[in-house]
Formats: structure tokens, C-alpha cells, sequence
């Protein structure tokens, strides 16, 4: 089924307790400071969380330098790179996410888990290109973050988002989810009034 379960909805607000407030759209950039970066689609979406299109080679110790302590993979179908993020210093997790693919219930829950647990720091997402799978997730956060769909889809596009060659999908999750979540926060503001109105 593509409908997030109730429990899921409620845990995305959780997210490394991060508010709206003060986060602009981000593009991608291939200068940091002194470091310049060689990932394709790379951009930094707060203090927190760096996106871009897969590493390699020099690119982990780049990643390193950066400050990032946990790069999130969302392919299935990477060869080697557990081995060369963590030759890095950096820790690995592995959400398999089949390209042009809807993603599950689960595998939001697992990207939930694995950004709202503090060993996780600072941490990189990625899947082939930086565009649909990191799209996705990236849209999961900022939802949590307050942001509308109108700012989210914006900011999806900023990093090269498109529905041609079979990526539709990755537009219908975001749609889907957005639906959900304003209904979720619909229904929170409702028992919130109920509650006022019962306790006066």
C-alpha cells in the first residue's frame, strides 16, 4: 500500500527537531569554503544534511573534510562503497531504494530512524544522480520541517527533478505524501481546538 501508516506520519515530526524557520530553497554548489566538491548535483540543505549524486574515489575524503560523519545511500545496486566511505572514516547505510521506483512505508521509516538517531551526525544522501531517490527523502525532511509542497517541489527542481524517462513515481510519492501530511496536521490542529475548547 502507498499510504503512510498513522504512527509513521506522527514520527516525521521528530526530525532532529529541526524548525522551518530560516531555511531558504537550496541549489547545488561545487564550492565550500577552501573545499570545492567534484559530486555531480551536490548541494548542502542545512547544517545537517548534504545531498548530491553518487561518490566516488577522492570524493569520500572530500566528504570528510566537509565535517559529514554518515553518508545514506539510497541505490540498490552500489558496489564497493560501504568499504570505501568507511576506508574514509565514515559510516554507511544502505536504504534500497530500486531506481524509478514508489518508495515504501519502510523505507521512509528506516530514513526517519536513521536521521533523527544522533550517531548519525552530519550526513550525506545520495542515490545515482542526486535528482528522484534523494528527491524523495529530501521532500520526507522537509516536510517535517513545516515546509508546504509548492517550496518543497521548488526546491526539487533546483536539483535537476524531472518525470520524463520513467521518474514519474518519484513526483507521485511527493504528491502523496504532501496530501497526507496536511491532512495529519488538519487533524492535530483539530484535537488541539477540541482540547482548548473543552478545558474552558
Amino acid at each position: 500500500m502507498k499510504n503512510l501508516s498513522r504512527a509513521l506520519l506522527f514520527s516525521i515530526v521528530a526530525i532532529i527537531g529541526l524548525s522551518a524557520a530560516g531555511f531558504a530553497q537550496t541549489s547545488p554548489s561545487k564550492q565550500f569554503g577552501d573545499i570545492k566538491v567534484g559530486i555531480s548535483n551536490f548541494g548542502k540543505m542545512d547544517d545537517h544534511f548534504y545531498r548530491g549524486g553518487r561518490p566516488g574515489g577522492k570524493d569520500f575524503a572530500t566528504l570528510k573534510q566537509l565535517g559529514i560523519n554518515t553518508i545514506i545511500d539510497l541505490t540498490d545496486n552500489s558496489s564497493g562503497e560501504q568499504a570505501q566511505a568507511e576506508a574514509a572514516g565514515l559510516k554507511y547505510v544502505n536504504i534500497a531504494i530500486p531506481d524509478k521506483s514508489y518508495p515504501t512505508d519502510d523505507m521512509v521509516a528506516q530514513f526517519i530512524k536513521t536521521v533523527n538517531d544522533p550517531a548519525t551526525g552530519v550526513f550525506y544522501v545520495h542515490c545515482a544522480g542526486g535528482r528522484h531517490r534523494t528527491g524523495d527523502m529530501a521532500a520526507v525532511y522537509r516536510f517535517a520541517q513545516g515546509w508546504d509542497y509548492d517550496k518543497v517541489y521548488q526546491e526539487m527542481l533546483n536539483y535537476d527533478f524531472y518525470t520524463s524517462n520513467g521518474h514519474q513515481k518519484a513526483l507521485d510519492f511527493v504528491q502523496d505524501y504532501s496530501k497526507k501530511i496536511v491532512a495529519q496536521r488538519a487533524a492535530a490542529a483539530a484535537t488541539t481546538t477540541a482540547a482548548v475548547s473543552g478545558n474552558k
